[in-house]
């Protein structure tokens, strides 16, 4: 049929005046037809008329629906998880949202009764996707905000039921909660949380002991750090564990605290093996700059770039040089480049610093750092290694 020339077709967009146009009889059928069809939607909807009520009503709601979850049996693959994951975030939301302003006692502890899912959640559901860690996270984090949000908090039950999630977390999604909860535990709630967790550990043997020994070696750390209690902090390294990775980190405390030479003590310590050598550089430039010694800087300076052709350490290496040397030092430093190791590194520092001379005559010399291979993809700009490479001499700069 022909639409009249005089008609007037609707867009049909589902803007809020539009739907609140509709009116609240024919909006109350259109809910009861899909809380009919959608299980999600209609607990959403029992859970308001819940919240309209009172914040008992509503407590009573999300308590009963999570205490459902926790009784379900039998193992779901990751297909399945979505579902699940929406729910909890739906009730995560409605505990921080209606209840908590209504109740905030109550928000408290539905929240907690919603974090105490983790384990048998997660022994049940394979979360490969994250969606049902990055719910519990979240609710580690709202939770912490809520115990914020109290007038006057119980730090000894804040930090007793701290342990308690911690402990029964097997998977790690709690392992923020202490930095969300800390404004609330304060340093008093922050030491009874340390007595309990040794109190814990002492109380326990065999393979619990060593499982727990995993959670006090984090957490005893990060007490420490929210205390910023750096000797604390060096109370946890094991001495006959020590390695440039603790040593780093621990150096990294002393220069924020001021206690440079402390941390070049703990750089310069000798260890076994180095697995972060370009960290410990840093940091002992870090730790010279704090201390004001300006020759040992500079020394450090051409060393990092010595070592990785560091584009901001030569800058700052030719910066502190006297008036008049600094064109020369930097002509010998890019010629220096030009014979460093890894051609695909020295290319890609010429082109950024920017030198398209010399990295043309790079290309020309050493024409292997053009034959495939995983790295050249990764270290050159997206224009250099997306090019084909053609039969004959070598393209310049001018090329590209």
């Amino acid at each position: 049929m022909a639409a009249s020339g005089n008609g007037k077709r609707g867009t049909g967009r589902m803007t809020l005046d539009a739907i609140q146009a509709l009116g609240q009889a024919r909006l109350a059928r259109l809910v009861l037809a899909q809380a009919e069809r959608d299980a999600l939607f209609a607990r959403a909807v029992r859970m308001e008329l819940a919240a309209k009520d009172d914040s008992g009503a509503l407590a009573h709601e999300i308590d009963k629906r999570l205490k459902t979850i926790r009784r379900s049996r039998g193992f779901v693959e990751w297909d399945k998880v979505g579902p699940l994951a929406r729910e909890l975030d739906q009730l995560r939301e409605t505990i921080l949202g209606p209840l908590a302003e209504t109740s905030l006692s109550q928000a408290v502890d539905s929240m907690k009764l919603l974090l105490s899912l983790a384990e048998p959640v997660f022994d049940r559901y394979d979360d490969s996707s994250g969606s049902l860690g990055a719910v519990f996270r979240q609710g580690g984090e709202d939770l912490g905000g809520l115990w914020a949000r109290t007038d006057v908090p119980d730090v000894e039950q804040l930090a007793g039921d701290i342990l308690t999630l911690i402990e029964g977390d097997g998977y790690g999604v709690f392992d923020d909660l202490p930095d969300a909860a800390s404004p609330a535990l304060g340093q008093t709630g922050r030491a009874a949380l340390r007595r309990m967790l040794l109190e814990r550990q002492a109380g326990l043997t065999g393979p619990e002991r060593r499982q727990f020994d995993y959670k006090v070696g984090w957490l005893l750390p990060k007490l420490a750090d929210l205390d910023g209690d750096v000797d604390a902090y060096i109370a946890t390294v094991d001495p006959d564990r020590r390695n440039t990775l603790l040593n780093a980190q621990v150096a990294a405390r002393l220069i924020a605290q001021g206690r440079a030479v402390e941390a070049l003590d703990w750089i310069d310590a000798p260890v076994e093996r180095s697995h972060n050598e370009r960290e410990i550089a840093d940091l002992k430039l870090r730790a010279f700059e704090a201390l004001g010694r300006r020759d040992d800087v500079q020394a450090q300076r051409k060393a990092i770039f010595d070592r990785w052709l560091d584009a901001q350490a030569l800058r700052d290496w030719l910066k502190a040089l006297p008036d008049f040397e600094d064109v020369a030092a930097e002509r010998q430093a890019l010629d220096q480049a030009m014979t460093y190791d890894r051609a695909t590194s020295a290319l890609a520092f010429l082109i950024a610093w920017p030198d398209l001379k010399r990295a043309g005559k790079l290309t020309r010399e050493r024409f292997e750092i053009w034959k495939p291979g995983p790295m050249t993809f990764c270290v050159l700009p997206p224009r250099l290694c997306l090019r084909p490479i053609r039969a004959g001499p070598p393209c310049s700069i001018a090329d590209w």
